[in-house]
């Protein structure tokens, strides 16, 4: 036999929360509100962030190359050309005051750093500067009386043979993407210098040629300073101003009849500025 327990009337008992279990649920859900949201997980960073410092993109060895634009005073050699045209001048012949303008050059460079501030460098450099003139005039020849029609024209050109060498050591500054550099060295000289002089007489066109070489070693010092603008693949744009002073000596290279036109010996001067730009692997 079953016995049903249940109430009559089919209602069942309800269990009514007491009010400590009322406040403790609600203490929960305002907790959970006040709770702060979890942190965003750190984003990646850009390709174009540079995650490292300037200095550190820089090898041990770099190489640059570049070229650019150069001056030299070479007053010594435009005394000795003013003096040609004094000399021609007696017989009516105008040439105006000798000047050399800026010039070329090309140039590799190899740099070591020693540390993160200082390094070492070897430059090599190519470069040819030249001059000349020409005038024309009807002159006696011989002390004739008929007026013959002479042209003249003299030229110096001065090239590196082969190239200028430039040994020394630099100070490196970084600051965001950018490297200066102060450089100063010793420069070795090696150049040589090639006179002609033209002469033309008649209408015949009946020409006589003399030419003059001369070459020798000399020494000077290298100073400057260089910028170089990191860019995201592994080379530099580099800026570059320099001076340098000094002077090479030119002797003769054959025995040649030593006159004031064609010099034994002179002196070459050094001194100049310039410009160069280039690229540098780093």
């Amino acid at each position: 036999m079953t016995i049903d327990t249940r109430p009559r009337g089919g209602w069942e008992p309800r269990i009514r929360p007491s009010p400590p279990r009322l406040l403790l649920a609600a203490g929960i859900v305002l907790g959970i509100a006040l709770l702060p949201p979890p942190a965003a997980a750190d984003q990646p960073a850009s390709v174009f962030e540079k995650k490292r410092p300037v200095s550190n993109y820089f090898g041990r060895l770099t190489l640059g190359i570049g070229g650019g634009f150069q001056y030299w005073t070479l007053a010594s050699l435009e005394d000795l050309q003013d003096h040609r045209g004094a000399l021609l001048a007696e017989d009516d012949f105008t040439f105006d005051s000798s000047e050399y303008e800026a010039t070329y050059g090309y140039m590799v460079e190899i740099q070591y750093r020693l540390s993160r501030g200082w390094l070492i460098r070897a430059l090599t450099e190519w470069t040819r500067l030249s001059w000349d003139r020409r005038d024309r005039q009807y002159i006696g020849i011989l002390g004739g009386r008929v007026r013959t029609p002479v042209s003249i024209s003299y030229a110096t050109e001065i090239r590196t043979r082969p190239l200028l060498f430039t040994v020394g050591a630099g100070r490196a500054l970084f600051y965001r993407e950018v490297r200066l550099v102060f450089l100063g060295g010793l420069l070795i000289a090696p150049l040589g210098a090639e006179d002609e002089i033209l002469v033309r007489i008649g209408d015949t066109a009946v020409e006589e040629v003399s030419t003059h070489d001369s070459r020798g070693v000399g020494l000077g010092f290298e100073g400057g300073a260089e910028l170089d603008w990191v860019t995201d693949t592994q080379m530099t744009l580099y800026l570059e101003a320099f001076f340098r002073a000094g002077s090479t000596t030119l002797d003769a290279t054959e025995a040649t009849v030593e006159n004031e036109f064609f010099p034994g010996s002179r002196d070459i001067d050094l001194m100049g500025f310039g410009l160069r730009v280039g690229l540098r692997w780093i």
